[in-house]
C-alpha cells in the first residue's frame, strides 16, 4: 500500500479516535448526574462523588503547573498511572459488557483473567510497529470507545444523546496532541511532531481521564442497587442474567 495512502488512513483514524475519545469520556459523567436516583446518592456522598474526582484533577493540573515539558519525573509519574489505570479500566469494560450478555460460566476470577489480561496486555506492552499500533491496539480502543457511548445511548434511549455526545467530542481537539503527538507513529508519518511543551492542558486531560475511569466503574457496577437502577434498560431486554 502506498505511503501516502496509509498516512492519509492513519489521519481520518485519528481525526475519528479524536471525537470518539472525548465523546465516550463525559459519557459515565453525564449519565450518572443525569439520574435523579443516582445524583441524589452522590450529593449523600461528597467526600467519595465530588471531592475525590476533585482530587484528582486539581492533582493532576498542580502536576502540570509545575512541569516545565513532559519529560520531567512527575509528569512521566502522572502519565505512567493514567497508562495502567486507563488499561485496566478498558479490561474491565471489556469483562462488564461480557457479563452484561450473560458469560457467567467458571469462577469470576478465571473470567477476569481471561478477558483482563489479554487486554491489558495489548495496551501496556512496549510496541513500536505501526501495524500493531494501529491494527491492534486501534481495534481495541474503538471498540471501547463505541461501547461506551452505545451503551449510554442505550441508557438514554434518546437519540439526542448521541447527537451531544459527539458534539462534546469535538472538543477533544483542544487535546489534538495527546494522539497526533503518540511517540510510536513519530518518524512513520512525515507530519508527526511531538509537542513537550503543553504538560498543563495535558494535565488537565489526564485529571478528566481519572474523573471518567471513576464514574465509570461507579455507574456501571450492578452489585450496587443505583447503578443497576441506572442500568434497568439494558437489564430489562435480558442483557444480563
Amino acid at each position: 500500500m502506498p505511503a501516502t495512502t496509509v498516512t492519509r488512513a492513519l489521519y481520518i483514524y485519528f481525526l475519528a479516535a479524536i471525537v470518539l475519545d472525548h465523546a465516550h469520556l463525559v459519557c459515565p459523567i453525564w449519565l450518572g448526574w443525569s439520574n435523579r436516583s443516582f445524583r441524589g446518592h452522590m450529593l449523600a456522598r461528597p467526600e467519595k462523588f465530588i471531592l475525590l474526582p476533585a482530587v484528582c484533577i486539581i492533582g493532576a493540573v498542580a502536576v502540570g503547573m509545575h512541569s516545565a515539558t513532559t519529560r520531567e519525573p512527575a509528569f512521566r509519574v502522572l502519565a505512567t498511572i493514567y497508562i495502567w489505570w486507563n488499561a485496566w479500566h478498558f479490561a474491565s469494560q471489556h469483562f462488564g459488557v461480557a457479563s452484561l450478555l450473560g458469560w457467567q460460566w467458571g469462577p469470576r476470577l478465571v473470567r477476569q483473567a481471561v478477558i483482563i489480561a489479554p487486554t491489558m496486555a495489548v495496551l501496556l506492552v512496549p510496541h513500536r510497529d505501526i501495524v500493531w499500533l494501529v491494527v491492534v491496539a486501534a481495534i481495541v480502543d474503538l471498540a471501547h470507545w463505541t461501547t461506551d457511548i452505545g451503551l449510554t445511548t442505550w441508557v438514554f434511549r434518546r437519540w439526542w444523546w448521541l447527537a451531544a455526545a459527539m458534539a462534546v467530542g469535538l472538543a477533544g481537539f483542544l487535546w489534538k496532541d495527546v494522539v497526533v503527538a503518540d511517540p510510536h507513529l513519530c518518524g512513520v508519518l512525515p507530519a508527526c511532531t511531538v509537542v513537550w511543551s503543553a504538560p498543563l492542558l495535558l494535565s488537565l486531560r489526564l485529571g478528566l481521564g481519572f474523573w471518567h475511569f471513576l464514574m465509570s466503574r461507579w455507574v456501571w457496577k450492578l452489585s450496587d442497587p443505583y447503578a443497576r437502577a441506572i442500568s434497568a434498560p439494558l437489564l430489562a431486554k435480558g442483557h444480563a442474567s
